[in-house]
């Protein structure tokens, strides 16, 4: 027998065969029943109101005839009235389909895989719907909504989220970044393409370049006309074989005189170095063929309008290239050439640039940039370069003689030795020594050293200028003189150097071959040092040597003289007072001749010598008296007394015991003295009263509070 399904459908397609099936249609409450033949066939069970529906119902034992009718009674038997009435039945909830209210069992479901698979025992049943509209039905989402929270690793997704870029947002980005202080042609820049919406793109300071060089050359074009030029090209670079060369150069030789210019295209690879084994250093430049010349020496001034380019290589071990010295951006426009023709010939650099000084630490070296110059002295018209020479700290270099020999590269410069006739030699202890930096096109140092020992750091100072001195010939040639280094043996300088700057080392700036700043003697002091007759020699010529006050007060001192000790023993004033007169007024010639208003008397006070005049000094010491007494004290002592009127003098107890002073009466003036209490008076001459035209003296004895009285004509 069959199993009959019963399940609920919302349409009576793709229906079950042999099935009891609940129609459920949207907007209609109740529902309708319908059983399937073995072939899928609806038919309803509602049988009153069915029109097609269920007419006869034959049971196969021949006991029940039923024909369609009105209100007709069926009677069924027990097996088929409960498989009816197990459908669901209008007015049920869908909820009633659950297992809780027994339409679905455990026993309705399949066990096994098998089950699902069209193995029913008709051969046509479904577990399992596979033609169902609605599992290829592409509807389009309904718009709904879901918390943060239930999408899996959103939130971390957002917190990584890039805000908004702003002006400020990305001003203080740019700020935040690592500085790089030195560009190279790999590094780049962001753009914004304007032919591409703008968008953001690198651009290499490489293309910068290339860019630039063509938007100048075409711009000056026409202004520069007359110019020989290198107009593209890496110039000379060492091959990977450094015994060798590499030249790659386009640009043009205009002549100074027709104006011609012949283009020039020269790119060669693996030259040989021929001058390599021959000398330290060699020189190559492009002739007016396109023909690469290579020489032993220096183009001369006079074919410098007519080639391309001029570069030294560098092979101090006469076995490999190590250093490629590049001149070759000339121009010689007629302006430049007018005064190219007035300048000298040589290196110059630009004043306060590529100065050498201390490194960090130890005896190294740094160095600031800046512009250099060559010019020629020779010729119609020359050429002259420019360069901007790069700065450097901690520099590597290498020690070299005078003949061009030198060592390997180092950041510790030699402080223990000199060029002694091209021989490197200890130097003794406690000498000194200075050693000459010179500075390439290539930015790169070589420290030739100093060819003299000198006693102390300001014989070194004199030396550097006026000693003689054997430069290298590479650096003579194509080198820059920045400096002198002058140092005293295993001196050390920067973090840490147990030299004292001044005194144990010294750098000193040059300016066209001259030492600056630092070449000459910083103190009296060291120009004493190095004297052999330490004294000032003049001349009819030159006149007196002066000493002249600035201080803007002529009472302050223009010469002092100290003791060991630093005490102030003698000097010299803008006004011309002095303390030598006092120091020396035991050696002075005593006057005999009366003494007459205008002579001057000298008086020291404090150490400062004053000058009085006669009348002066002795009107100080005068005291005038106008009263009929006074008291004498001991503020009177060594004074005179000019007696003016009749006066009665008191002399008072307490009188130092060295007490004297003098006095004198004007004509008819009567001057009598009387005895303080306690005061005793010895014999006198003219008792105790003094007529008219006499001088008296007042002179205590060696007994205290007893005077004696003198009284003299005058």
């Amino acid at each position: 027998m069959n199993q009959v399904i019963a399940y609920k459908v919302d349409s009576l397609t793709n229906l079950k065969p042999n099935s009891i099936v609940a129609l459920k249609v949207a907007g209609v409450s109740k529902f309708e029943l319908f059983i399937t033949d073995l072939q899928g066939a609806p038919y309803s069970l509602n049988i009153p109101n069915a029109v097609g529906g269920v007419q006869q119902v034959n049971n196969t034992d021949g006991n029940l005839d039923i024909t369609g009718a009105t209100n007709v009674v069926v009677n069924l038997n027990t097996t088929l009235a409960t498989l009816i009435n197990s459908a669901l039945q209008g007015g049920d909830n869908i909820s009633e389909l659950l297992n809780d209210a027994g339409y679905i069992t455990s026993l309705d479901l399949p066990t096994k895989t098998s089950d699902l698979i069209n193995d029913g025992e008709d051969g046509t049943s479904f577990y399992i719907e596979d033609d169902d509209a609605r599992l290829s039905d592409a509807r389009t989402p309904l718009a709904h909504t879901h918390p943060i929270s239930e999408v899996s690793g959103l939130q971390g997704v957002l917190d990584n989220k890039q805000n908004t870029l702003t002006d400020v947002d990305f001003g203080a980005f740019s700020e935040s970044l690592t500085e790089k202080t030195i560009i190279v042609d790999a590094d780049s820049f962001n753009i914004a393409d304007s032919a591409d919406s703008n968008k953001q793109k690198k651009f290499s300071f490489a293309n910068l370049k290339v860019s630039l060089t063509s938007f100048f050359n075409g711009l000056f074009a026409k202004v520069n006309l007359d110019s020989t030029t290198i107009i593209s090209g890496t110039g000379v670079s060492i091959n990977a074989d450094p015994t060798k060369f590499d030249i790659n150069v386009t640009g043009k030789i205009v002549d100074p005189i027709t104006f011609i210019s012949t283009p020039i295209v020269v790119n060669l690879t693996a030259q040989t170095t021929t001058y390599l084994a021959t000398q330290t250093e060699s020189y190559i430049w492009i002739n007016s063929s396109g023909v690469v010349i290579q020489s032993l020496t220096a183009p001369t001034s006079d074919i410098l309008d007519n080639i391309l380019g001029h570069w030294v290589l560098i092979h101090s071990n006469l076995t490999s290239i190590n250093v490629v010295n590049d001149f070759a951006n000339f121009t010689d426009g007629v302006g430049v050439q007018l005064l190219q023709s007035l300048t000298f010939d040589g290196f110059r650099k630009k004043v306060n640039s590529n100065i050498v000084s201390a490194g960090t630490t130890g005896t190294r070296l740094s160095h600031s940039g800046g512009l250099v110059i060559k010019a020629g002295g020779g010729g119609f018209l020359t050429k002259r370069p420019v360069f901007s020479l790069i700065s450097g700290v901690d520099s590597t270099f290498r020690m070299r003689n005078r003949n061009d020999s030198e060592g390997a590269d180092t950041q510790l410069m030699g402080v223990t030795s000199y060029d002694l006739a091209g021989v490197t030699t200890t130097l003794a202890n406690n000498k000194f020594s200075a050693h000459k930096v010179w500075k390439f096109s290539s930015s790169i140092l070589r420290v030739q050293r100093g060819q003299k020992e000198y006693a102390n750091i300001e014989s070194a100072l004199i030396g550097i200028d006026v000693d003689t001195y054997v430069d290298s010939p590479n650096g003579s040639r194509n080198g820059i003189h920045i400096g002198w280094v002058i140092f005293k043996k295993g001196t050390s300088w920067g973090s840490g150097g147990a030299g004292v700057a001044g005194i144990d080392y010294k750098f000193v700036d040059v300016q066209g071959g001259k030492s600056t700043g630092g070449g000459f003697l910083a103190n009296l002091q060291s120009s004493y040092n190095v004297s052999d007759i330490p004294q000032i020699l003049i001349n009819a010529i030159k006149g007196a040597f002066t000493l002249q006050s600035a201080t803007g007060v002529d009472s302050d001192n223009i010469f002092q003289g100290r003791n060991n000790a630093g005490t102030l023993t003698s000097w010299i004033k803008g006004d011309g007072t002095s303390s030598f007169i006092s120091k020396n007024i035991s050696t002075l010639t005593a006057v005999t001749l009366p003494l007459v208003d205008t002579d001057k008397l000298i008086v020291n006070r404090g150490g400062v010598d004053y000058s009085v005049d006669k009348s002066e000094f002795f009107k100080q010491q005068y005291v005038d008296i106008s009263t009929s007494t006074y008291a004498i004290t001991s503020a009177d002592h060594n004074k005179i007394f000019r007696i003016h009127t009749t006066c009665t003098i008191t002399i008072q107890s307490g009188l130092r015991v060295d007490f004297t002073c003098t006095g004198l009466n004007d004509n008819g003036v009567v001057t009598n003295f009387a005895l303080g209490a306690g005061v005793t008076s010895s014999t006198n001459s003219d008792g105790t009263t003094l007529a008219s035209k006499k001088m008296f003296a007042l002179i205590m004895t060696n007994v205290v509070n007893t005077i004696s009285i003198k009284g003299e004509l005058t």
